[in-house]
């Protein structure tokens, strides 16, 4: 082995890497050529990755060159070493030994892919006994993408019976997949998922799939939970805290597809991964044995609209969605290029007009037992720029027309704080445990959700001007409780007493003015 192949080889402890004797880093050689018909040459170059000037990793670039119609599927095969546990992510695996991360692999491509995981007791890649497979293996295949692109409407898909290997000007396709694999510096950040963390699962479909589900014994409803955008490679769910109490199951769905995520969607415009995701969801909900009509999605901003998404599908009840991107080409062209061109395969103005026409059909299949809620404030663009368009969308589909809750001087970056405090009670609301009002008085909102002998009221304030709230908790005529004057929004719980009818006085001031309100008597109240 050379010096060259040797320094690599050492960057990473444990790495299997098939280099060759006469492996040059500058140049890349052939591999191997594979046989049958239509044969798709392969070839490989390995390069250190560095991190402010010091090693970190390798990166192997894959590179094939299908020759002829019918090329064999380019493929690159990873196998697992005695003793590591791998944890499969969208577009990458956690290599872990003894419980402690050891390796990382990411990879990214030039089309399409599909990861098919080989369990040591299955049968290895080719049908073939092979030592190298014999604690498991990923192979990762890279569909043609001019053969596999997608419509944004999924009723309306390319025909790919017949995968096109050469271009219309008779040149071969080239296609690439760049594999880097670290032991520091790693891109997914530690969320507490690892190979033997409870609670979580993984399907395995076209990709794999990362969720956690949180069961309630005797619940029959199910709430499914996408997750919204974060930083590159931080992966997690959302709202977990704030649903603990919520009496139905739980599923929590993680995006880890490309560097930052794919609104559980597509690959260079391949559908692969919200196919995936929808198999995922409808065997976890058929496991808990929760019916379509019990089941809720919920998510804010990428969250939001991936719940959208799937209520049709899942043949949601509820929608709960916290300012979600409707025109979804349009909102990462400029901030997030990264996510639209793996979405798309491009960032280009036809890539945006493809994304923005993302949700059409999936809204268009809604029914008239779905109720929609969006939570958004109106200083917030996706007030302006989206929120219209989902309203044109679901008009004329047969469902209800979307409940929208206003948050006054709310803007996209302060949605997370108010959408986790309404959540659970429109919720319960939604499952028939609790009875829902809001009220508005000068820009405040005033959700009260009636529990049994208990109401929770939230008090959301304006974030500009920050004027003071304060509430009475009237029994019987008389003031049984008194919350003091305060510009913050609050969550408090009272108890009712039984045979007291009892209501709400609303005060807010402003300058020398104070306006008041009254609710009903509580409805649900013993």
């Amino acid at each position: 082995m050379t010096p060259t192949a040797q320094r690599l080889m050492s960057l990473v402890p444990g790495l299997h890497l098939p280099l060759p004797e006469h492996l040059d880093s500058e140049a890349p050689r052939p591999l191997r050529h594979r046989k049958g018909p239509g044969p798709c040459e392969h070839l490989r170059q390995v390069a250190a990755i560095e991190h402010e000037g010091t090693a970190t990793g390798v990166a192997v670039t894959d590179r094939f060159v299908a020759a002829g119609e019918n090329a064999q599927a380019p493929t690159v095969t990873w196998s697992c070493a005695e003793g590591e546990q791998w944890l499969l992510r969208g577009s990458g695996i956690e290599v872990f030994r003894d419980g402690t991360k050891s390796l990382e692999l990411t990879w990214q491509s030039t089309a399409p892919l599909s990861v098919t995981w080989h369990d040591p007791v299955g049968p290895p890649p080719g049908g073939l006994p092979n030592p190298a497979f014999a604690h498991g293996c990923v192979e990762i295949t890279v569909l043609d993408s001019a053969a596999t692109a997608e419509s944004a409407n999924p009723a309306e898909t390319t025909d790919t019976a017949d995968s096109a290997a050469v271009t219309e000007d008779g040149a071969p396709d080239v296609y690439e997949i760049r594999t880097e694999i670290r032991s520091r510096e790693f891109l997914y950040q530690d969320w507490g998922l690892t190979p033997e963390a409870t609670g979580w699962r993984r399907f395995l479909g076209e990709v794999p799939v990362n969720y956690y589900v949180d069961p309630v014994p005797g619940a029959e409803h199910a709430v499914v939970v996408f997750s919204a955008l974060g930083p590159k490679g931080s992966f997690t769910y959302n709202y977990k805290r704030s649903l603990d109490a919520l009496p139905a199951h739980k599923i929590y769905v993680l995006d880890d597809f490309g560097d930052q995520g794919a609104y559980f969607h597509s690959h260079h415009r391949h559908l692969g991964i919200h196919r995936s995701v929808l198999a995922a969801l409808q065997a976890a909900l058929l496991d808990l044995g929760t019916q379509p009509d019990h089941t809720h999605t919920v998510g804010s901003s990428k969250g939001g609209t991936a719940a959208l998404m799937f209520a049709a599908e899942l043949g949601a009840a509820t929608v709960i969605a916290g300012a979600p991107q409707i025109k979804i080409g349009s909102f990462l062209s400029s901030p997030h290029p990264n996510i639209l061109k793996f979405m798309t395969g491009g960032t280009s103005q036809e890539d945006i007009a493809w994304a923005d026409d993302i949700l059409r059909p999936y809204i268009a299949r809604l029914g008239d037992s779905t109720q929609v809620t969006v939570v958004i404030g109106d200083k917030d663009h996706h007030f302006r720029d989206h929120l219209p368009v989902l309203q044109d969308m679901v008009h004329g589909t047969g469902a209800p027309a979307p409940r929208v809750v206003t948050l006054p001087g709310i803007d996209h970056a302060g949605i997370g704080t108010p959408f986790r405090q309404l959540m659970p009670q429109l919720l319960r609301n939604a499952i028939g445990v609790s009875d829902v009002s809001t009220y508005e008085l000068e820009g405040w909102q005033f959700i009260t959700s009636v529990t049994g002998g208990q109401v929770e009221l939230q008090m959301v304030s304006p974030a500009n001007p920050r004027t003071p709230a304060a509430v009475y908790l009237v029994q019987d005529g008389n003031a049984a409780h008194k919350v003091p004057y305060s510009p913050d929004s609050r969550t408090l719980t009272f108890a009712l007493a039984a045979g007291r009818q009892s209501r709400f006085r609303f005060f807010v001031k402003e300058g020398d003015s104070r306006q008041t309100l009254s609710t009903p008597p509580l409805t649900g109240a013993p």
